[in-house]
């Protein structure tokens, strides 16, 4: 293995995660990936393993550095787990470059299969799938209501690939080849925008009925509100609404995950409870989705609730999906139960919840974590006419929070739903089914309803299975060419 191979490899991860918040240079999304391609030409499986490690390495390491800060061995741990995928990556394209030309076109579907691994495997960690990159530009993102964030993906990497191709034709002096894969190249996001172009309405256009909303989002560190300042960060959140609301009345107000950071029955809280209520039905008058911690069954447990409080009534939605090391502490095989990032109690698995109906409007909830896997949302969006995602991104840093946004603009298009995301934090915005941002302001704003069905959510896995079969398909037939 030569230095140039380890520094294309070491290029590729660098630039890949340069794509990524922050600084989010998106561009380099479809080219980042080429050197490793580049370099992996002629390598053995060996090498294509130990190459891919290194790109993965350092683009997870790079990607997740906001792990850093809360504990530096997770996110070593992270990032060398992560990398293995990448490292498999690699020497599945080895196998493909030496199989036939069929097998080389089978290699985008590889890199989908196992971003679709890595968001299954253990539980799932979906973090920085490639087409998520694209985020911040909804000029290329609605063919993702028809495969999902996997199809996005998939082109990325078909660009990257003819990238790399026209590179090796042009060493090779094949300059007419090196032009039709430059073409390919540059054919990629341009279909991606031209269908944009030709599918996306205009802003503004109006899909059906829908809520007043008032987007409360929240300023305070959670390392304090894990604290005792239960009173202060209710306190905050009311002033807030209260300003909300002299400048109209809403439908219905959104306070971000764990906005009040206790049980509100435990002793001593009851007042605020009780105060809370009354501010609900006398001056507000509307009803309040909030998050919070309740005691579960299990002794030093706790639900991850969303609430929805309308006049005496309460319903409820406990989070499904927790966050490893963050929420709860998962039993690994070989290495057991590893300690956690975060301090405090333990989070229980929920029993989820039917969708909220607030004035008529039924409304799927997701809690920060969850909004990371698209057929989550897509079950959530189910009778639903729109989506609210409950987040607390305090934990995450700058870079953290705004690659954590990306994956809500993808459940919106994934979906077709608008997404209220109400942070701690971190970004509150309503999102529109196309992709487009509104952040959120004290002035009511409008959260329309609407009840397409995108292929996507009748399918929500169908793209990745169909690159796994493509994938082991191109592999057993390279392996029975190399035999023969």
């Amino acid at each position: 293995m030569t230095w140039r191979a380890l520094v294309a490899a070491a290029v590729a991860g660098l630039a890949a995660a340069l794509a990524f918040p922050t600084p989010g240079i998106v561009p380099l999304a479809f080219v980042a990936w080429a050197p490793l391609l580049v370099a992996l030409e002629g390598a053995t499986v060996v090498r294509g393993l130990a190459l891919g490690a290194m790109a993965g390495a350092i683009f997870f390491a790079v990607v997740l550095r906001w792990l850093a800060a809360l504990s530096l061995s997770h996110w070593l741990a992270l990032s060398a787990y992560l990398a293995l995928y990448v490292a498999v990556f690699g020497a599945i394209a080895v196998r493909l470059f030496n199989g036939s030309r069929a097998g080389r076109l089978a290699l985008p579907a590889a890199w989908v299969a196992l971003e679709w691994l890595r968001g299954w495997l253990f539980g799932g960690f979906a973090w920085a799938a490639l087409g998520t990159a694209l985020a911040p530009v909804p000029a290329l993102l609605p063919l993702a209501r028809t495969g999902g964030v996997a199809v996005l993906s998939l082109a990325i990497v078909v660009c990257n690939q003819a990238v790399a191709a026209a590179v090796v034709a042009a060493r090779r002096g094949a300059l007419a080849e090196a032009v039709r894969a430059a073409a390919l190249a540059v054919a990629v996001p341009v279909a991606l925008a031209l269908h944009a172009l030709w599918t996306v309405p205009a802003v503004g256009d109006s899909v059906g009925p829908g809520l007043t909303v008032a987007l409360i989002g929240g300023d305070s560190d959670p390392r304090l509100s894990a604290g005792n300042d239960f009173g202060r960060a209710i306190q905050g959140y009311v002033a807030k609404t209260d300003r909300a609301l002299d400048a109209g009345s809403v439908d219905l107000v959104i306070w971000p995950e764990t906005a009040l950071p206790h049980p509100i029955d435990e002793s001593g809280l009851g007042i605020h409870a009780r105060a809370l209520r009354q501010r609900i039905e006398l001056r507000w008058q509307a009803p309040l989705l909030f998050g919070i911690p309740v005691a579960a069954g299990v002794t030093g447990q706790f639900w991850n609730e969303a609430q929805l409080w309308s006049h005496d009534a309460v319903a409820r939605y406990q989070k499904l999906r927790l966050v490893p090391f963050g929420e709860y502490t998962p039993e690994l095989p070989l290495v057991g139960r590893l300690p956690r990032v975060l301090g405090g109690p333990e989070v229980a698995v929920g029993a989820g919840g039917e969708p909220f109906v607030v004035a008529g409007v039924r409304l799927g909830v997701l809690i920060c974590f969850e909004d990371l896997f698209g057929a989550d949302a897509v079950e959530r969006a189910a009778g639903a006419g729109a989506l609210v995602i409950l987040t607390n991104d305090g934990w995450l840093g700058d870079a953290g929070a705004a690659q954590h946004l990306g994956a809500a603009v993808f459940r919106a298009v994934e979906t077709g739903r608008w997404v209220a995301r109400v942070a701690n934090r971190g970004a509150s915005v309503i999102i529109d089914p196309w992709g487009r941002m509104a952040p959120a302001t004290l002035a009511p704003q409008r959260l329309p309803a609407s009840e397409v069905r995108t292929w996507y959510a009748a399918a929500p896995d169908l793209a990745p299975m169909v690159a796994a079969v493509v994938t082991m398909a191109a592999l057993v037939a390279g392996a029975s060419q190399r035999r023969g």
